[in-house]
């Protein structure tokens, strides 16, 4: 009885979905040595000291015919432990010469944003394209770093003008007053310049003389093409409370 009870747990715990600790460097496309792979866990253990954030990067040689988005957000969920201030993975298929940066929800309105997406295309596309992958990882944990840093001030700036918000607006009203005093001295010192009531003012009377007024009104088709985003990107956020996109290379 207590082997059938035994066996029972086994089983439970292999049926419940939990995820596993996945390390912070899968390179199964075999792209790195064994030392680079090292560096790179060292510096996304730094990362995740510094800022709390979890990130990971995974090579595949390929992906079959599953999404790299989605498998990207897979990984997010079940195979990546959380951190204190978010998770982030950066995915590459080889044979598909395609990135993908998913986040969780946490990062999703800052490392996943549209305007952060931007920035990981600038440093991660070049160095892909010439094979460079050393150098395209290093820039990925580089720019997580800047981005963590730069959120992370605006938020506090932010903040501190919540706080002052009345006199903020006190001191616009001011300046906009002062600014239209100063103005109106300045027109009233100019001898070139007045103030004129119409349109008319401005014209010589009978330099001027209208013959005939007709509007010609044509028609016309407009046809509106989409425009394809730069290297082929989309981002911003995806489903399920994910942040991020990606693009090819």
């Amino acid at each position: 009885m207590k082997k059938i009870l035994i066996l029972v747990q086994l089983l439970v715990c292999l049926l419940t979905p939990t995820a596993w600790a996945m390390s912070a460097v899968v390179d199964e496309a075999q792209l790195l040595s064994r030392e680079q792979e090292q560096q790179l866990v060292v510096q996304l253990e730094q990362l995740e000291q510094d800022y709390g954030i979890k990130a990971a990067i995974v090579t595949l040689p390929s992906l079959s015919r599953r999404s790299i988005g989605s498998y990207a957000d897979y990984l997010i969920d079940e195979k990546i432990p959380q951190g204190t201030g978010g998770t982030l993975v950066l995915v590459q298929v080889v044979d598909a010469r395609k990135w993908y940066i998913s986040t969780d929800a946490t990062l999703r309105g800052t490392l996943g944003s549209a305007e952060a997406l931007e920035n990981f295309s600038h440093v991660l596309v070049p160095a892909l394209r010439q094979g460079d992958y050393m150098g395209a990882y290093t820039a990925f944990i580089e720019e997580t770093t800047y981005l963590a840093n730069y959120y992370q001030e605006g938020a506090s700036w932010e903040k501190q003008l919540g706080l002052n918000e009345p006199a903020l607006i006190f001191a616009l009203f001011g300046a906009f007053i002062i600014m239209q005093k100063v103005r109106k001295s300045l027109l009233r010192s100019m001898d070139n310049v007045q103030e004129a009531a119409a349109a008319d003012d401005y014209l010589k009377e009978g330099s001027f003389q209208l013959l005939e007024g007709r509007d010609d009104y044509m028609y016309s088709n407009t046809v509106r093409t989409p425009r394809r985003n730069g290297n082929n990107r989309n981002g911003g956020s995806s489903s399920g409370g994910h942040g991020g996109g990606g693009g090819s290379y």
